[in-house]
């Protein structure tokens, strides 16, 4: 049973299940949704025989992850199952059942196990760390039952620690449908699952809670601890690899999935991640960072929201200076809400691809691109931010925001250049946003849900000095509060967009007005919350995981408005 802790309960109501975060002071919304130009359809066609090489990578990656899963299959009917019970009394090695059982901790069977062994592990709380080192390839570690095995933290936790479940060395090892928690004490623990020194790992279907401290504000004393999952860190030059699929993530301190380091990379997929609103720490729902690539689709992530002076904000998915080899990241398909900034793609370079994404009800920003190159933004939806649905700045060139619908934001639809000076007081962008392709995007009903910071612009796309070379073509806007079109930098080109009212002269901005509302119908955005992915990997048809997953009320969350920051600025995300 998800159990939320008392400090998370004091932020939010809860409703007819018992894994809710509401807060008590939002209220629910409801959401509204040229002839010669190409339709939608065939938009969205030529959109993804554009992205076809991230398809075929991804298929490619699907066909040798079935067949090492049909490996794993044929072995594991061929390799030894060994039973755990905490509860058991007599113990004869492998055993048979739960009645039956081999070992008394998880950890004694992992010691015994052979390349390619299950190991069932009965109901109960099993207070140890559980490491799998080298020679422990295809192993399986198994919940008999969905979440009834818990992994809990030992307490007081052992100084060298670390994290509660280790893979090191050993490929493809399983990980299924356990409850994983914490807290640590006198920040001792650092990670509830942790991949690393090149060891491969698939989480699958657990729940990760209470990675964090009990008492003591870890991060203020310069540890970087307090993460549901991590895979490689480059300050310790280790990397690793892991699919993280169908797990429910919530309560930790710092991070929900972190895959950092050249050499790391994951596929970050159907995951639940919630944060703790109000939290004395700065989280990311997911990170890849660092020359770290990744595959984030299909996740719902939510609730990291900083509780500290504005400087720094939390986010729902931050790409803080990732790889692109052997792909740049694609994040794709998600629902990312009420953060205090969405998505975050700081340092993106060539390749980088965000798309199909539904970003809603972030304090700050929906989608950000800091410092990104060569990147595409395309087919996401941004909307209910509290101040722009998109922003580029801080030498954010050469990028193709493309296909994008942001709407009923508090300050702009799309921002390219914070301005320099900054009008709303905050650092100076004297870099600004260059060379960028900003077209076919829907923008509408920006500045008119709820009051925007002091200082704010209110335009469908708003372009800062001293912001040059972009390109503005075919956008369809209108019913933006001050201005549809608004350009207060030189050497941009404005053609054939759509709008109703355009900035006086010295905006370089032009739009015609055209009231045609199939240009501003919805796409296909967000998360699929039912897709089966327990159908491809061994072990994991054997649960309810459909009616797991109806106790976790997520339309709520998309019913609420952002929690307007209280002071202005420009805070950014700490990796």
């Amino acid at each position: 049973m998800l159990t939320p802790s008392p400090l998370c309960r004091r932020p939010y109501q809860e409703a007819h299940m018992n894994f809710q975060f509401f807060h008590d002071r939002q209220e629910a919304i409801a959401v509204s949704l040229g002839p010669s130009r190409p339709t939608a359809q065939e938009e969205k066609e030529e959109y993804i025989n554009r992205r076809r090489p991230h398809l075929r990578l991804g298929l490619s990656l699907a066909l040798v992850l079935g067949a090492l899963l049909a490996g794993s299959n044929v072995a594991l009917a061929n390799g030894t199952t060994r039973w755990v019970n905490g509860s058991g009394t007599v113990f004869m090695p492998p055993g048979t059942s739960c009645n039956q059982p081999g070992y008394l901790t998880i950890q004694l069977a992992v010691n015994a196990a052979a390349p390619y062994d299950r190991i069932n592990v009965c109901p109960g709380t099993y207070t140890e760390q559980v490491t799998i080192p080298a020679g422990k390839n295809n192993i399986q570690l198994r919940s008999v039952k969905q979440w009834r095995a818990v992994i809990k933290a030992p307490q007081p936790s052992p100084a060298a620690m670390n994290a509660i479940v280790e893979v090191s060395t050993s490929q493809n090892v399983t990980i299924l449908a356990f409850t994983i928690t914490g807290p640590g004490m006198l920040c001792t623990l650092q990670y509830g699952v942790r991949v690393d020194s090149g060891g491969s790992a698939n989480i699958l279907g657990n729940h990760i809670t209470q990675i964090r401290d009990t008492s003591l504000n870890c991060q203020s004393l310069g540890q970087k601890g307090g993460e549901a999952v991590r895979v490689g860190r480059m300050t310790e030059a280790a990397v690793g690899s892991a699919q993280v699929i169908g797990n429910v993530i919530d309560n930790y301190e710092r991070n929900g999935v972190t895959v950092d380091n050249a050499g790391s990379s994951a596929g970050i997929t159907h995951n639940r991640i919630f944060g703790v609103k109000g939290s004395s720490e700065s989280q990311n729902g997911i990170q890849v960072s660092r020359g770290a690539t990744a595959t984030v689709r299909h996740n719902f992530v939510s609730l990291n929201v900083f509780g500290g002076p504005q400087v720094v904000a939390s986010t729902g998915i931050l790409l803080f200076f990732p790889g692109t080899t052997p792909s740049a990241p694609l994040t794709d398909h998600n629902t990312v809400a009420s953060n205090d900034q969405g998505l975050y793609m700081w340092g993106s370079g060539s390749g980088t691809t965000t798309s199909h994404n539904r970003v809603r009800a972030s304090g700050f920003e929906g989608v950000v691109l800091n410092g990104a190159t060569s990147s595409e933004v395309g087919y996401n939806k941004s909307d209910y931010n509290g101040t722009s649905g998109i922003k580029a700045f801080n030498n954010s060139n050469s990028n193709s925001v493309h296909n994008n619908k942001a709407t009923n934001n508090g300050a702009n639809g799309i921002l390219l250049g914070e301005g320099c000076p900054n009008p709303l007081g905050g650092p100076p962008d004297c870099l600004g946003a260059n060379g960028n392709t900003v077209s076919q995007n829907k923008i509408s009903d920006n500045g008119t849900v709820f009051l925007a910071p002091i200082g704010s612009e209110t335009d469908g796309i708003h372009i800062n000095g001293p912001s040059t070379f972009n390109i503005i073509d075919s956008n369809h806007l209108r019913h933006n509060v001050t201005y549809d079109c608004a350009d207060w930098s030189a050497g941009d080109t404005w053609t054939d967009n759509d709008g109703q009212t355009q900035a006086p002269m010295p905006s370089t901005a032009v739009c015609t007005e055209d009231d045609n509302d199939s240009d501003y119908a919805d796409d296909d955005y967000g998360w699929y919350p039912n897709d089966p992915w327990y159908n491809n990997f061994d072990g994991a048809l054997s649960y309810d995981w459909v009616d797991l997953y109806a106790t976790i009320d997520t339309d709520s969350i998309l019913g609420l408005l952002p929690q307007l920051p209280p002071v202005l600025g420009i805070p950014v995300p700490a990796e």
